[in-house]
């Protein structure tokens, strides 16, 4: 057995993108690590032998590591300074030696300079692609392979080699020219690239390279000054030829250094009232940027701490630090000109947008809101002189507000399925100090890929125990709290249980709304509108709704202002009306940690009726019942692999469904103490590992295995059906050159969805067929069973209302008659103007007594009275007017034939109105049946997370959220007169079918 090498000044692994650069310390045959390899020249001598080539590119201060790497990159070591020696040349295999040197040597050079004009940004896609092709052949022929062997690892010791011959390297494409940069004490002579030689083909030009880290920072600072090389494309720059090259060009920038730094309202960092999301940009800088770029910073003072995804034509763009973010985690190829650049093809958004905000950062989707005619048009209506197309932020995405649109995927019909099932949770908490040992919590929770909230609020002791247990259960991802207003006890729980996560404070009332404020925005249309007793019952609860406008309760008013911090933030995200409209709203009754609420004098069963085991947040994570986030990874959304793969979660996890999973967590947190519900689930495990249920078994988890994600799948139907998008959402004017495609998605999703109830509904049907006159456990006869929904008369509307194939083939949705009454209606009206026509048409034809009168014409002169020669002399001047003529034939136009006309082009462009807009309507019709029949399905999500008090038992009023005697998780439902479907009140609505598959995924692998 080799022995293990000894590191013994090995620092902590940083994390690592695909594309991190790696050159590990060689080890001794002793199994000592020797220095690692540096970066050096020789220092100036008279001697007159030839110098060899450095490695350096430009002369640097220090040597810079990327934050995606775990070594700073390098292959020659330095000789000391005071030493006599000439540098060591530790030379690498000739493939290794030019693959590396293809990747350390390159700078990127623009040939000419770049265009500021907004209207002329574009990429040069071919020559992209050509470069990227030329890239990939070179590191290939180069090294032989796979590019990390390209790179010297720990277990391979590098033996010194003579230096390799210069090869010659051809003209690179027209677009980017890659060159060396001789060090300062090498000699005004053009330098060219070092390429592996072959005997039966020529070496490739080397292309542009994907750097991380401090190397694409070396590669910019030929930018520094808008100073750009000759055009010569063989002539290499001298080191002379840059200005300024430790720094980037917005470095520079007065407004941007830390010392002058300031928020929008001029605020200094050590300004009690800084505004960290903004900045500050003076109006005298703007003036002299273009005016595309003078959008761009309007857009980055408003979204300071956020990348932005700036959409010029079909590519988003990335300028200055943006730039440096993508260069550096997106693997971004640098552009050409006087400043940071980079950008990708609009199509590619969802890929990019989803790795920066895995890593932590927010991103912000700008778009063109108008195109180059309509910008003509608003300049001829206001007399304006604007050069550039109106932009304005469509979405702003963190981690915690993730929604999966149509954007954020690709054209994969399954893409859903490959989403994380997990909740990414943002929290607002606000605070109320009682006594210096208490406090009183209103905690808010969001679920922006479901659109559902979770609210309590509550009394905590010193230790912060339920609040500790919460932040367990749910693990938020994001915690947003009113600036200032944070005790030490509740920081102290930031910085341990939730030191993994991001925390941002928002300003008091400004942005963490108040109560007041809060209750006006609800009761906007757009959320939940005036009739209040529409409203969500789980949400009245914590207010008076007696008043005309409804009122917090004297003591929820904590748990509104939270609900009031979440209404901004989705606010700032622009998906506020997506997640409020949906009207999910969850009370939630924290578990009692101080003692128990049954009366004392209850013994037996009377007293766990509807009752959990209590799990406090560091039982829950020092067991590792679930998998806990990890203080370093925090940013990048990941949680640690071993407690993963080692958590009871984990173990058990044989789930079909993302939203069995997601279930499969509540239940972990707080098991069952009930003993009614106990001996149903063990009735349900004995009915069905009987022998003549393995049929049903095989088929339902058949169905299941692929089962879309339905509660993520409804709230994206949801938010392409809103009107409100369509019509004042900046998404509904966003140009989008792929909307086709985007189109295909909205309705892949859709059909998936369908498909998904369709598999259920069979399901029901295959067991009632089966099991339907036998005796059945309760607990599965309430899940699919009689207790199911009948909606097969919904989804046989949704199958007959329009052809599903030509829908994705096309990217729209033409109804078939009887689906959408609007666009029916237009049906209507053109059929009747074309009827009126050809009735006129038959009179013509009675009256002339000539059967060959027929109508033709184009265009919008396509319908014109069509006369043969012999009858179109009788015809009177003053009643037909001539139009045109072919052979044997003339063409005329009457008053009344044109009124018909003018009739039948309203009627069309009536119907071509509402076609566009009917496939929004085929979605507005399937959420608004999602919220009476549809939604029965995933059951009442007040029963997910809490237990109600069941009539046989003694219990307190239902009607406050205090009055659940039982802590956080819903179990699944004993016999009892709830049904988990549907029932004669909504109310009553218990289990949901994501229930079902996760209970039989689980007691099947008992």
């Amino acid at each position: 057995m080799p022995t293990p090498k000894s590191t013994p000044n090995a620092t902590p692994s940083r994390q690592s993108s695909i594309l991190s650069f790696f050159n590990k310390t060689p080890t001794s045959a002793a199994g000592t690590s020797s220095p690692k390899p540096t970066t050096s020249r020789a220092p100036p001598s008279e001697d007159t032998t030839p110098k060899k080539l450095s490695a350096v590119t430009l002369p640097r201060k220090n040597v810079e590591v990327s934050p995606n790497e775990n070594e700073a990159t390098s292959s020659r070591k330095r000789a000391p300074p005071d030493s006599d020696e000439s540098p060591v040349v530790v030379e690498r295999p000739p493939a290794r030696r030019a693959a590396t040197a293809a990747k350390k040597r390159r700078v990127i050079l623009s040939d000419d300079d770049e265009d500021e004009d907004d209207v002329d940004f574009a990429m040069d896609v071919d020559a992209s692609k050509a470069n990227d092709e030329s890239s990939e052949d070179s590191d290939s022929d180069a090294s032989g392979g796979d590019e990390s062997e390209a790179y010297t690892s720990e277990d391979e010791p590098v033996t010194p080699k003579k230096a390799a011959k210069k090869v010659a390297t051809p003209p690179s494409t027209g677009r980017h020219r890659m060159v060396l940069i001789q060090s300062d004490d090498e000699s005004d002579v053009d330098m060219e690239a070092p390429s592996t030689p072959k005997s039966s083909t020529k070496a490739k030009p080397p292309s542009t390279p994907k750097t991380p880290g401090g190397t694409v920072k070396t590669a910019y600072q030929s930018f520094a000054n808008n100073d750009t090389p000759s055009k010569t494309p063989n002539k290499a720059p001298k080191t002379g030829d840059f200005v300024n090259p430790e720094s980037f060009p917005h470095e520079s920038f007065d407004f941007l250094k830390p010392e002058k730094i300031r928020d929008a309202n001029k605020r200094r960092p050590d300004d009690p009232d800084y505004d960290p999301k903004t900045l500050y940009v003076p109006p005298d800088f703007l003036k002299q940027q273009t005016p595309g770029h003078q959008q761009f910073w309007q857009m980055k003072s408003k979204f300071f701490d956020t990348v932005i995804f700036f959409k010029v034509g079909k590519f988003y763009e990335l300028y200055h630090m943006d730039a440096i973010t993508g260069i550096e985690c997106l693997d971004l190829t640098p552009m050409r000109g006087a400043y940071a650049h980079a950008g990708f093809p609009e199509i590619a958004y969802g890929k990019y947008s989803d790795m920066l905000i895995s890593r932590g950062f927010k991103v912000a989707r700008v778009e063109q809101t108008e195109t180059p005619a309509m910008l003509a048009e608003r300049n001829k209506t206001k007399g304006a002189k604007d050069k550039v197309v109106t932009r304005e932020v469509c979405r702003v995405t963190t981690a915690s507000t993730r929604t999966f649109g149509v954007l954020d995927g690709n054209d994969e019909k399954d893409f859903i399925l490959s989403i994380e099932a997990n909740a990414n949770y943002l929290m607002a908490i606000a605070e109320q100090q009682v006594t210096d040992k208490e406090s009183v919590y209103g905690v808010c929770f969001v679920d922006t890929s479901v659109g559902r909230f979770i609210m309590t609020q509550f009394t905590d002791d010193a230790c912060r125990s339920t609040l500790r247990t919460l932040v367990a259960q749910f693990q938020p991802c994001h915690v947003i709290f009113p600036k200032g207003q944070i005790t030490h006890g509740t920081q102290s729980v930031f910085n341990s249980a939730l030191a993994a996560v991001q925390k941002e404070a928002l300003f008091d009332t400004k942005e963490f709304y108040s109560v007041d404020k809060t209750v006006s925005k609800l009761l906007e249309d757009n959320y939940l509108g005036a009739d209040v007793d529409s409203w969500p019952a789980d949400l009245k609860k914590f207010l008076d709704t007696s008043l005309h406008i409804p009122k917090a309760e004297p003591d929820q008013e904590l748990v509104i202002r939270a609900l009031g911090g979440l209404m901004f933030y989705l606010e700032r995200c622009l998906i506020d009306v997506d997640v409020f409209s949906l009207r999910d709203f969850v009370a939630y009754t924290p578990p009692d940690l101080n003692g128990d609420a049954k009366p004392v004098e209850l013994t037996g069963r009377e007293r766990w009726q509807n009752k959990n085991l209590i799990l406090d947040g560091p039982t829950l994570l020092n067991l590792h019942l679930v998998p806990p986030f990890t203080g370093k990874k925090v940013a990048d959304g990941l949680r640690d692999s071993t407690a993963i793969k080692f958590s009871l979660l984990r173990t058990i996890d044989y789930c079909k469904t993302p939203f069995g999973k997601r279930l499969l967590r509540q239940w972990v947190c707080a098991p069952s103490c009930d003993a009614d519900v106990i001996q149903a689930r063990q009735d349900a495990i004995e009915f069905l590992m009987k022998a003549e249920t393995e049929g049903f078994l095989t088929k339902l988890s058949d169905a299941l295995k692929k089962m879309p994600d339905l509660e993520r799948l409804i709230q994206k139907v949801h938010t392409n059906g809103l009107k409100y998008r369509a019509e004042k959402h900046p998404d509904g004017r966003a140009q989008m050159f792929f909307a086709t495609n985007y189109n295909k998605r909205k309705i892949n999703d859709f059909i998936m969805t369908l498909i998904g109830f369709e598999k259920l509904a069979k399901l029901h049907k295959y067991f009632m067929n089966q099991f339907g006159d036998s005796e059945t456990p309760a607990l599965v006869n309430k899940c699919i069973g009689s207790g199911f929904p009948d909606v097969a008369a919904d989804l046989k509307h949704f199958e007959q209302a329009f052809d599903r194939n030509a829908a994705l083939e096309t990217g729209s949705i033409t109804p078939r008659r009887g689906i959408v009454a609007d666009y029916d209606a237009a049906l209507k009206a053109v059929d009747d103007a074309e009827r009126a026509i050809q009735e006129y048409l038959s009179q013509e034809r009675s009256r002339w007594k000539n059967s060959s009168i027929v109508l033709q014409g184009s265009g919008k002169m396509r319908y014109l009275l069509e006369f043969p020669d012999n009858v179109a002399p009788k015809l009177p001047t003053s009643e037909y007017d001539f139009k045109s003529q072919r052979k044997g034939f003339k063409r005329y136009g009457t008053v009344e034939l044109a009124k018909l006309c003018n009739t039948l082009f309203a009627a069309e462009n009536e119907r071509d109105r509402v076609a566009e807009d009917v496939t929004r309507r085929v979605f507005e019709d399937f959420a608004e049946r999602h919220f009476v029949k549809f939604s029965l399905f995933m059951g009442d999500n007040n029963q997910n997370y809490n237990q109600k008090a069941e009539t046989n038992g003694p219990t307190s009023s239902p009607t406050s959220p205090s009055s659940t005697v039982s802590p956080p998780w819903r179990h699944m439902p004993r016999n009892a007169p709830i049904s988990p479907f549907r029932c004669a009140a909504p109310s009553l609505i218990s289990t949901p079918m994501s229930r079902f598959s996760r209970c039989v995924a689980v007691i099947t692998h008992c």
